[in-house]
């Protein structure tokens, strides 16, 4: 028999002695609470953030890299400008940094 003809049957069964309704009642107050129970968990996650302090190390290393960014955003229009002008100036500058790159990996 299959799966679903066995419940069929079985909710023929519990109608015909009036026990479906309060199955019925009882499953949907089940759902009811297990929602709310889920809401409420959700809730509280969204109440208390977590999070970990990190260290004084970690944060002056923050603090030197947004400065470092900080440093060449201020410079990035004055190196646009100047390769506008001269196009053939940066590639110096350029191939000094690659060679500097493969000599540090070395």
């Amino acid at each position: 028999m299959e799966r679903r003809d066995r419940l069929r049957m079985l909710m023929a069964r519990l109608d015909s002695k009036g026990k479906l309704e309060k199955l019925m009642k009882a499953h949907e107050e089940e759902e009811a609470a297990s929602t709310a129970v889920a809401k409420d968990a959700e809730e509280e996650m969204v109440q208390c953030p977590f999070y970990t302090e990190g260290s004084k190390e970690l944060l002056n290393a923050r603090i030197d890299i947004a400065k470092y960014s900080i440093r060449r955003l201020a410079m990035r229009p004055q190196r646009a400008k100047e390769k506008r002008d001269d196009p053939d100036e940066g590639e110096d500058e350029d191939l000094d940094i690659d060679l500097a790159l493969k000599q540090a990996e070395i």
